[in-house]
């Protein structure tokens, strides 16, 4: 399989590299020399220089035998058109374009995208993306990451484990006898930078990351088990009022009628068009690194602090600020994957990063077989994959037993005609089962083996 990357800035060179990782063909077409020359050091991917969206560069870079090009420039206009390029002139089967501008997105212009006016397959908003991960984040009240899932039957849920947690030091096959009305299933735990498939055997310890799978109705017991009794928040301060941070405040205001949210927004102009288009909230124009703008919104009092600018080392300190001065939570965006590693210790409760959701949206259309959703952890460790077996998979017949003894995949969860099972070891998979997975990331090829109709690789 040839994937053509058009971009080769944060985003673009993202998918390449995991791409590339798993051994499939890419190419990437950027037209600034330095930052080819970056990937083509940090990577095994072909690399030209020129337009993405011209005849002759995408000729070069093997249209006429490519499967997918990804438009992850970032300029809307070049990822539309090169995909217009690809299908007109070279037939590529599947187009794929990142699209920032929301006027795309509006319900009366969703027939422009179709094969007799822009013949484009998938569209994928990084602001619409980013927003609905952090209002999954704040619907379960202590968790740093709510990894998405086709079946909203079933959360994959992220906590972070501290000395107050009450089953640290507990072997894990204790839980269930501790809490026999939760029905829930460890997928991962990342404790130092370094990955645990659990056991029944392993321990919890202080530091932490843990991610569980469990029905959604359950999963606010199963935090309150593991020692998060947070209620929902109820003062929100949202910072920067871009584009996610709109989206955002629009979409709390809607969801919830008793949320009191306030955004700050430095630029005037942009601080106006925020208080007109909402509803309940307010908008105050300032400096987020002001402290007398955070005392003006009584950031004490606040349960919740997002900040979404633009500029990552701005996130960083004004969360940091919030949390210093009172606010109950913090949630950072984070453009520049060089920070995600460095600011855990510092405080904040949640990190968001822009690319690793774009990213993950997109890997299921690349994928072979019947991978439904497959979402990267947030430090490259393993990757979270829904799938439905077929057939022919080498799964038909094993027991989730066997298949975690491999101490390459954990089963989460088993939808067996319409039925969510979850912790039941000694189920035998079947055709047509559709289960969650947590996979290594030097495995993630074998996985989709498993979710292959024929066994068979790119």
């Amino acid at each position: 399989m040839r994937v053509i990357v058009c971009g080769g800035e944060n985003l673009g060179a993202g998918i390449a590299k995991h791409l590339s990782d798993e051994d499939i063909d890419v190419v990437v077409i950027d037209q600034r020399q330095e930052l080819l020359e970056r990937i083509s050091d940090s990577m095994d991917v072909q690399t030209i220089l020129g337009d993405p969206a011209h005849p002759g560069i995408l000729e070069k870079a093997g249209a006429k035998n490519a499967q997918i090009i990804i438009g992850a420039t970032l300029s809307d206009d070049t990822n539309i058109l090169a995909c217009q390029t690809a299908h007109f002139l070279f037939g590529l089967p599947y187009k794929i374009a990142y699209i920032r501008d929301l006027s795309y997105f509006k319900k009366e212009w969703r027939t422009l995208f179709s094969p007799l006016n822009i013949p484009i397959d998938v569209l994928i908003c990084p602001a619409l993306e980013v927003s609905k991960t952090i209002f999954r984040t704040i619907e379960v009240p202590g968790a740093f990451s709510i990894i998405p899932r086709v079946d909203e039957r079933i959360r994959v849920v992220g906590f972070h484990c501290d000395e107050s947690t009450p089953l640290l030091r507990t072997p894990l096959r204790q839980v269930n006898s501790l809490f026999p009305s939760l029905v829930m299933s460890i997928l991962a735990i990342v404790r130092d930078g370094n990955l645990i498939l659990p056991t029944g055997h392993t321990e919890l310890q202080n530091g932490d990351d843990v991610y569980f799978v469990a029905k959604k109705e359950q999963v606010g017991s199963v935090m309150t088990a593991f020692g998060y009794q947070e209620t929902t928040a109820r003062n929100i301060v949202i910072f920067g009022a871009g584009n996610i941070g709109m989206i955002l405040a629009r979409d709390l205001e809607t969801a919830y009628e008793d949320l009191n949210i306030k955004v700050i927004e430095l630029d005037r102009n942009r601080a106006y068009e925020a208080a007109r288009h909402l509803e309940r909230g307010t908008v105050l124009c300032g400096d987020i690194l002001d402290l007398d703008v955070l005392k003006e919104v009584n950031i004490s009092q606040a349960d919740l602090a997002i900040s979404v600018t633009n500029d990552t080392e701005i996130n960083i300190l004004s969360s940091l600020l919030a949390k210093k001065n009172g606010a109950r939570k913090v949630v950072t965006l984070i453009n520049n994957p060089a920070y995600s590693t460095l600011i855990g210790p510092l405080g904040i409760d949640a990190v968001i990063s822009p690319r690793d959701i774009t990213i993950s949206s997109v890997l299921h259309y690349v994928k072979s077989g019947k991978i439904r959703s497959i979402h990267t952890m947030g430090n490259g460790l393993g990757e979270f994959v829904e799938g439905d077996i077929s057939e022919a998979s080498p799964l038909v017949n094993q027991t989730i037993k066997s298949i975690n003894n491999s101490k390459k995949f954990i089963v989460g969860s088993v939808i067996r005609e319409g039925e969510v099972i979850i912790g039941n070891e000694l189920l035998t998979l079947q055709p047509q089962d559709s289960i969650v997975i947590f996979v290594k990331s030097d495995s993630v090829k074998e996985a989709e083996a498993l979710f292959a109709p024929e066994h068979r690789y790119f």
